[in-house]
């Protein structure tokens, strides 16, 4: 890590690789050198086990809109008792100056119906099993993944790094790019499959992901849809 470094900011679980991050180690390795951390745990939140204090960053942001169900725009933010000094809103409203909540609970005019939602969401979340829900989610991925991995030739992550998403490393011949990214996505798309297709470190990826609604044959189609694209 540079000797300036002021602030790390590291992902929980990365999206186009879909890894999961060691973030308390990350942490406690920054701190032994006075780098403050902000953790981006986008997909954290109802896909692993998250106790955000026990973490030690001085930031996490989460959104709840991915594995817990709730709708698009709620999300939170979670500041260490020291980390709220000078933190503010980058919207300051007429609240600018009473303190940490004050100031992020009324941003100005907003409409706070996604937020109000998170309790019905939790509920719906402890209701498809919760933390019995993110391990069938985890174990449906990591066996879903490996399958499209042996029939593929695709590479894929260890099982202890993934959540409930893999990402497959796909044996493509010629040039992996962006347009080709977008092509591949097309043509699954063409054939009713939504699956996300990524280029990262000049390799493609398909990332696939398990829910609640989601069951083994939905991934069979997948594995048979893929091979006549792979030369494409």
């Amino acid at each position: 890590m540079p000797p300036l470094t002021r602030l790390a900011v590291v992902d929980h679980v990365t999206s186009p690789t879909a890894l999961v991050f060691p973030v308390r180690e990350i942490v406690t390795a920054c701190r032994a050198r006075g780098v403050r951390v902000l953790v981006d745990g986008a997909h954290a939140p109802g896909m692993v086990e998250l106790d955000v204090p026990a973490l030690g960053a001085d930031w996490y942001v989460g959104n709840c809109h991915k594995w817990l169900c709730a709708p698009k725009g709620c999300a939170f933010l979670w500041a260490a008792k020291k980390a709220q000094r000078g933190l503010h809103p980058a919207v300051v409203s007429n609240r600018y100056g009473e303190g940490f909540l004050a100031e992020f609970d009324w941003c100005g005019t907003k409409d706070p119906s996604p937020w109000l939602s998170i309790g019905a969401a939790l509920d719906f979340h402890a209701a498809l099993g919760g933390k019995f829900l993110r391990r069938r989610n985890h174990d449906l991925a990591v066996a879903m993944g490996a399958r499209l991995a042996r029939a593929w030739g695709a590479e894929t992550a260890p099982p202890e790094l993934c959540g409930s998403m893999v990402a497959l490393r796909l044996p493509l011949r010629g040039a992996q790019t962006l347009a080709r990214a977008e092509r591949f996505h097309a043509a699954l798309w063409k054939r009713r499959i939504e699956v996300p297709v990524f280029l990262s470190g000049g390799r493609l990826f398909v990332r696939v992901s398990a829910q609640a609604y989601n069951e083994p044959a939905h991934y069979h189609r997948l594995e048979r849809a893929l091979p006549g694209l792979l030369d494409g």
